[in-house]
């Protein structure tokens, strides 16, 4: 069963994805916005067995929404993967440490796309939180700490 790692930009997706990765022995796998992702495309990814997933369609819905470009998926089909894999029990864990965190990574890290994430980051914020808010069946992982985030996802899949 995979695991799909969501988040705003500089929440710590991508190092918990990689810390689940080889606690579990799975694989990683990036499905990051420059991906041509489509609805078939990921049904044929969550039927793999033994990977991580970094980044999916809620982040299409978020970002697509912010940054005013055509969504690759529909709200509909977004709802439907998400409904999939509920009741399929593949865990939908949705990474928000503080968002002053958030804001000292992006700005740590510096990225080619930092400075226009930055600028709307508390936007992004907000709209994962009004995600978890209307999905209460995924896992909210707020701690800061790696570590403690890992355990924390390790709980709720026991």
């Amino acid at each position: 069963m995979p695991i799909i790692i969501e988040g705003p930009d500089g929440a710590g997706k991508s190092t918990l994805a990689a810390k689940l990765a080889k606690r579990l022995d799975l694989n990683i796998l990036k499905m990051t916005a420059n991906g041509g992702q489509s609805a078939s495309e990921y049904l044929q990814k969550l039927q793999c067995d033994g990977i991580v997933i970094d980044r999916c369609w809620v982040s299409e819905q978020i970002y697509a929404d912010i940054f005013g470009r055509e969504q690759r998926l529909d709200d509909e089909h977004c709802e439907g993967l998400t409904d999939l894999c509920f009741a399929a029990g593949i865990p939908i864990v949705i990474v928000l440490p503080p968002l002053y965190e958030v804001i000292k990574r992006l700005t740590k890290r510096g990225d080619e796309f930092g400075d226009v994430v930055i600028e709307n980051i508390e936007e992004i914020y907000h709209r994962y939180e009004a995600w978890v808010d209307t999905h209460p069946q995924c896992v909210l992982v707020t701690d800061n700490g790696v570590t403690e985030c890992m355990e924390g996802v390790l709980k709720c899949m026991l």
